[in-house]
């Protein structure tokens, strides 16, 4: 299997079976619904600005436990599966207050609990999928790992992707795809070919539509429009979606 940037290989497709992943909400991550501000006024009340605070002591030791659980990690990963982590926490502990169950709350208990969740690939707010490759319980449920290599194209300055190879993957065949997604980038118009060096580095539909002045609907169709190109440059069927 060969994967790139926020691409990746179907396996039993061949060596160039080349899908653009969609957006999938990034792990930690809690979306705010916005409201005007006399409504939060008069909807909210003092106690549960108490319940939030009392949380927020708990916060500095639930994050210890988190930094300490994933500390194998690098960087990037061990700070999302920490904010993962947090999130499940305030969960759990919303959910104890509404059972009425105040005295069990605990930073570790808490923290034990998020961090098995999160060590299992259950992320809040998304459904689990076993078959979505880009999912960690999907990762960890086949034994998936999927990685991102990048190196400075000395050519023009930017920064390209690197396939990643999978053991199976010979070196011809690796040597194959890297050629041929460069002859295939060849191919597009000078905007589209922009669009899709920006997908293949990893950049998210919001960020794409930004830097070109386009609707993330727009970008969504049009990385649906490049698998389609890129599914007819290697001669396969053409998936339909």
């Amino acid at each position: 299997m060969l994967t790139f940037a926020s691409m990746r290989v179907l396996p039993g497709r061949g060596a160039g079976a080349v899908v653009f992943l969609h957006d999938r909400p990034r792990a930690g991550a809690v979306r705010f619904e916005e409201r005007p501000m006399i409504d939060v006024m008069r909807c909210t009340s003092p106690v549960r600005f108490s319940q939030t605070d009392d949380f927020l002591s708990l916060l500095p030791a639930i994050s210890r436990y988190a930094s300490r659980a994933f500390r194998f990690l690098d960087v990037e990963a061990r700070d999302e599966a920490v904010q993962e982590v947090v999130a499940k926490s305030f969960s759990a502990y919303q959910g104890l207050l509404d059972r009425g169950r105040g005295d069990a709350i605990a930073a570790a208990p808490l923290a034990r609990y998020a961090i098995a969740q999160t060590k299992a690939g259950r992320c809040l707010g998304a459904e689990l999928n076993c078959d979505d490759v880009s999912s960690r319980y999907g990762q960890l449920k086949h034994g998936i790992e999927v990685r991102s290599l990048e190196h400075l194209d000395e050519a023009d300055g930017k920064w390209k992707s690197i396939l990643v190879e999978d053991p199976s993957a010979t070196p011809a065949e690796i040597a194959a795809i890297r050629v041929d997604f460069q002859d295939w980038l060849d191919t597009l118009p000078s905007r589209l070919r922009q669009i899709a060096e920006q997908l293949s580095l990893g950049e998210t539909t919001q960020v794409v539509a930004q830097l070109f002045h386009l609707t993330a609907g727009r970008i969504s169709q049009i990385r649906n429009q490049l698998q389609r190109a890129w599914q007819t440059f290697q001669g396969e069927e053409v998936t339909l979606t």
